[in-house]
């Protein structure tokens, strides 16, 4: 009979105790970003509009101002600059149904709260399920940091420009499913994105091809028939806006495109515009790799949400490049850098655990290297969103004194706005400085 020594005791203990404590380190650093993100929205943010905020509300009050049907099917249906965001203007009609006010402080909240939904997206992306808490916890640390902080704190950029990109990612994941049910959800999330902005069509021609190249000819009928159907009502009385560049004129400076194209790509290495224009180069043929090794039949729902990504990317670089390369680099078009960083993350890492070769150095190197970003963006994100919070409660102070101060193009018009909204009770001054 063999006895055990003090050793094999304490060795059997450990393996015993390793998992479950391994996952529950994994759930700490998962939720120590994510909860520090919704705490920074939640305090940075202020009871003010902010620039295309005030056309929401306006538009709001002409919703409730009429008891017509068909008046307030065409409010929600009215184009705001290249969009028709239906979802928006959605989710202010029911917050004021159930909270009787409208709140610039909390609307941020909902707008973010689709970044979970693309975790969970990411999460059901992984093929292996072993070690899948720590696989994640690059994840979580490269999605909820603050180099996405004007889409943190500004409600029709959070509803938008996050919601779009969820909506999208639903899609994918449902028409991924082998079932007819579960294509007809797919289609659902896809008009979703379409009316939440205008970016969501690339979801249609993306699902055509897809359909077409795994020969489910019956299916790409009738996705193509819905497309035609949505896109005539998307585009009835569609007006290009007056301000926008030219698309031509875009195209005729291939140098300016491509550079914007590729720094759109890259914005996620936000200190270095060389680095920012090189890693979106890889970017690039890495997605070209995945198409010709012909990924989306692997794991269809992340390539086609690969390729989503990248199509938007093109769609701005053909319609805002003419403002300048380095426009390409506003904090609120990051978010597509990241979730393009992340979904080549998990590309590389299931080939990993499929060939299982260095998986601890793996983990090891992508968690310190997204910790190291996170540290990066940290200050810089900490810093503007201080800054933004000091200049809207600067402005509405302002206005409330002379009247001027807020933050829209037209002054005057944001303020009769702003003050018709006060006079009918859906906006209160009494929670701006909370």
């Amino acid at each position: 009979m063999q006895i055990d020594t003090w050793e094999t005791k304490i060795k059997n203990i450990l393996n015993k105790y390793y998992a479950p404590l391994q996952n529950v380190g994994s759930y700490v650093l998962i939720s120590a970003p994510i909860l520090f993100y919704f705490f920074c929205i939640f305090i940075f943010s202020v009871n003010v509009p902010f620039w295309d905020d005030y056309d929401s509300l306006k538009q709001h009050m002409d919703f409730l101002s009429t008891s017509d049907t068909q008046e307030r099917i065409s409010i929600l249906f009215k184009q705001h600059n290249e969009h028709r965001i239906v979802f928006n203007k959605t989710v202010f009609v029911l917050y004021d149904f159930l909270f009787q006010e409208i709140n610039f402080k909390f609307l941020p909240l909902i707008g973010n709260s689709a970044l979970l939904i693309l975790f969970l997206f990411f999460y059901k992306s992984f093929v292996s399920a072993k070690n899948k808490p720590v696989l994640l916890i690059p994840i979580a640390w490269t999605l909820f940091q603050l180099a996405n902080w004007r889409n943190m704190t500004w409600t029709l950029a959070s509803l938008s420009n996050l919601y779009v990109l969820c909506f999208a990612g639903i899609s994918f994941y449902f028409l991924s499913i082998e079932r007819a049910s579960r294509f007809y959800l797919g289609f659902l999330f896809a008009i979703f994105a379409v009316f939440t902005q205008g970016s969501g069509m690339g979801i249609f021609p993306i699902i055509w091809c897809f359909l077409l190249v795994t020969k489910k000819y019956k299916e790409s009928i009738l996705w193509l028939a819905g497309f035609i159907i949505i896109a005539t009502i998307y585009f009835i009385g569609y007006e290009k806006p007056i301000n926008h560049p030219s698309i031509w004129a875009a195209l005729s400076n291939q140098t300016q495109l491509w550079g914007y194209f590729f720094l759109f790509l890259g914005g996620f290495v936000f200190f270095s515009k060389s680095c920012a224009l090189a890693l979106g180069f890889c970017f690039f043929i890495f997605f070209i790799f995945l198409t010709i090794r012909k990924y989306y039949l692997e794991k269809p729902s992340l390539y086609l949400f690969i390729v989503f990504l990248i199509l938007v990317s093109a769609i701005a670089s053909l319609t805002r490049s003419g403002y300048g390369m380095d426009q390409a680099l506003v904090p609120r078009y990051k978010i597509i850098s990241i979730l393009l960083t992340i979904s080549f993350y998990i590309v590389v890492a299931d080939r990993f655990y499929i060939y299982r070769r260095k998986v601890k150095t793996f983990l090891f190197s992508s968690i310190l290297f997204s910790m190291i970003f996170y540290s990066f963006s940290f200050e810089i994100g900490l810093e503007s969103l201080t800054f933004h919070r000091f200049q809207m409660i600067k402005g509405i102070i302002e206005w409330s004194k002379s009247k001027k101060g807020l933050s829209y193009p037209q002054p005057d018009a944001a303020s009769e706005t702003l003050s018709l909204a006060m006079k009918k009770g859906i906006f209160h001054m009494s929670a701006n400085h909370e």
